[in-house]
């Protein structure tokens, strides 16, 4: 055996772990501890030790990068990770001789070039079941009652069955008995009726075991009666009458290294038959459209309904007897019903319900808010009724939709319940939450009417239709240039300031800044209230206004997201509930006054420009001035110049001819001509 000398100087050896495989598994799979690679992998070596000693059964060597893998024992090897495989052939199964300690011994390089040594013990065990296609236990009759029919006095302590598991090994099978009415509900278990006679176990019966000769596997199966027979019970109960009963068998299988439940069952009787346990009649329903009803209430929402008797009890000579009585009580009406068998002695047991008649229509849904928000209304009678709603969200292809009535409404309402969630209300208003709207794409508006007979007992009627979700939008969520920060918002039961979420967006940064604290509700009516933030300092940027009445923003998500990418979200998830606003660089006013300043300079400069031309030339102009007496005061320029501005104009280019200027170059062009 190839093991190098550092392996044994500092390994860390690891607890032992179990892994789990059936035995008529072709193949297993046993990790070396948390090594995922042969990367850093030196020496790697696997070790069977049992009772019989020690033996390297497969070895694998990294020399210079090259993997040399050594299958010492046929049947064993090491895959790519490390982990020891181990096959069966055709006709081999996982046997006792499998059992064992397998150990993992691998020499790894570190990060500075050192080698270390790791040790990963695991504990391989086999879980024997003879047959794994059969596993469905066996159920027998012991006792068969009155005629050998399946009908039982009530009281008696019989073993009326018993059921018995497959073979297993090495945990025994766990069984239990479940009884069922005529409709398919659960009555009640084997722990309830009788078949633990004490009050702290959770299983009762007994273990067979059986020991394979062929290889010295102990297997076993289990076997528990149908009994009626606990010490602290009086017998078989009247409320087994028309019932029937499974035997559960479950079973430990082997997956991945662990072992995991497997159930079977197996009814009894068998096929459609029941039991019947002779009692008397000890109640009368009374039943609506085939439902038994709790109440004087008849649902007229789908047409007249009809009215039943129905009792318990059963004689096995005879059938019982029922009759039935109607009467008018103004514009209520009486039903009565009373039965009895031979076993009450001549007494009757009777029930009457004076009935309330009552309709509920479908709801209707009206939406605001983008499809978030979504009021119900239903018609209803009689007005003295507790009319109230609600919304649920189910996913695709869980609910199949039954015909309307007033029972299958019913079960439609607790189909509901179970498989669909609940949109949660805020006063009257029911809030679409699109997270979960996402996962769950199927809406149903569903209304709920308790009504109340004349004796005050209550019965509900339900009525539902699929949510039509359309949106409002009744705001542009735009930015808004008005300062202060200011809302309006439709009000979703209660509110209080720790509703209002305001925040400031630094597009530099990318990050958001609280100005939660800065809010204030300053005024409200009936339907909405009014919110002002006044952010102090004011800065130029981007702000956000919401009331988050469902707690669903958080501000530190935002932080390293673009404002436009913010602004998308919340939109999309809180509609009009969420404002948004910006604020601009305002235009400096110290510049307007230095503009001003500006111009009163330039106009002052204009004019005293203006004002010296015009003083020259009126100096230019100037002569003596000859006022008439008496002359309207008119003035008269006399010119003091001798000489004609004509004659000045020529004596001056005569002076000037030699000069080489535009009017005698142009001068010279003529003459040349």
């Amino acid at each position: 055996m190839k093991i190098f000398a550092s392996l044994f100087l500092s390994f860390a050896l690891a607890a032992s772990s179990d892994f789990w495989v059936n035995n008529y598994d072709k193949s297993a799979r046993i990790p070396c501890g948390d090594l995922a690679s042969l990367e850093n992998v030196q020496q790697l070596s696997w070790i069977k030790k049992n009772k019989a000693g020690s033996v390297e059964i497969a070895e694998l060597i990294n020399e210079n990068g090259e993997i040399k893998d050594d299958e010492k024992v046929a049947g064993f090897r090491i895959d790519t990770s490390g982990a020891l495989v181990i096959s069966k052939l055709e006709k081999e199964e996982f046997s006792l001789q499998d059992i064992a300690n397998y150990i993992c011994r691998a020499n790894l390089r570190s990060a500075d070039g050192r080698f270390d040594a790791k040790d990963s013990t695991t504990k391989l065990l086999v879980n024997f079941v003879i047959d794994k296609d059969n596993l469905e236990p066996v159920v027998r009759d012991k006792r068969l009652g009155e005629d050998e029919s399946k009908k039982y006095k009530e009281g008696v302590k019989y073993e009326i069955a018993e059921c018995e598991s497959k073979e297993a090994g090495t945990d025994a099978p766990v069984l239990r008995w479940i009884a069922f009415d005529s409709s398919g509900e659960m009555l009640a278990d084997s722990n309830a009726f009788g078949a633990c006679k004490t009050d702290d176990s959770n299983f009762c019966g007994k273990t067979n075991d059986f020991f394979d000769k062929q290889d010295g596997r102990q297997i076993q199966t289990t076997t528990l009666p149908l009994a009626f027979d606990a010490d602290n019970l009086t017998g078989i109960s009247a409320k087994y009458d028309q019932a029937y009963f499974q035997c559960e068998a479950t079973y430990k299988e082997a997956w991945n290294g662990m072992l995991v439940e497997v159930i079977k069952t197996k009814r009894w009787p068998a096929g459609d038959d029941i039991i019947r346990v002779i009692a008397p009649v000890r109640n009368v329903d009374i039943l609506v459209n085939g439902v038994p009803v709790n109440a004087g209430v008849l649902d007229m929402t789908f047409g007249a309904p009809s009215l039943q008797c129905r009792s318990d009890g059963f004689d096995n000579k005879a059938e019982n007897e029922l009759e039935e009585k109607r009467s008018r009580a103004g514009e209520y009406f009486k039903f009565a019903c009373k039965s009895r068998n031979a076993l009450n002695d001549g007494k009757w047991v009777e029930k009457e319900f004076v009935f309330t008649e009552a309709t509920l229509e479908k709801p209707v849904a009206e939406f605001s808010h983008d499809g978030l928000v979504a009021e119900l209304n239903a018609k209803s009678s009689p007005t003295a009724a507790k009319l109230t709603f609600a919304v649920y969200q189910c996913p695709a292809n869980e609910i199949e939709l039954k015909k309307p009535g007033t029972k299958e409404n019913r079960e439609m309402f607790k189909n509901f319940v179970v498989k669909c969630i609940k949109a949660k209300t805020y006063g009257n208003k029911h809030y679409i939450d699109k997270d979960v709207a996402r996962e769950n794409q199927i809406g149903f508006a569903v209304a709920i009417l308790a009504v109340k007979d004349v004796h005050e007992n209550e019965e509900m009627l339900f009525n539902y239709a699929p949510l039509n979700q359309s949106g409002n939008r009744r705001f542009s969520n735009e930015e808004e240039e008005n300062f202060p920060i200011q809302a309006w918002f439709d009000k979703m039961g209660a509110h209080d300031s720790f509703d209002i979420v305001a925040f400031y967006f630094n597009e530099e940064e990318k990050s958001v800044y609280a100005l939660s604290s800065d809010s204030e509700i300053n005024e409200e009516n009936d339907e909405q209230f009014h919110v002002v933030v006044e952010p102090s300092p004011t800065e130029a940027g981007k702000y956000v206004l919401c009331y988050d009445f469902a707690d669903k923003i958080d501000l530190n998500s935002f932080n390293d997201e673009s404002y436009e990418s913010i602004r998308e979200k919340l939109r999309n998830e809180h509609a009009d509930f969420c404002r948004f606003f910006v604020k601009k660089d305002s235009f400096p006013w110290w510049i307007i006054i230095v503009v001003l300043i500006l111009l009163i300079l330039i106009a002052a400069l204009v004019f005293f420009i203006l004002k010296k031309r015009k003083e020259a030339k009126d100096e230019n102009e100037s002569g003596d001035i000859v006022r008439e007496p008496n002359a309207g005061g008119s003035v008269t320029a006399v010119q003091n110049h001798e000489e004609d501005a004509r004659e000045e104009f020529a004596k001056v280019v005569e002076e000037n001819q030699d000069e080489n200027t535009p009017l005698n170059q142009e001068t010279k062009k003529s003459s040349a001509v």
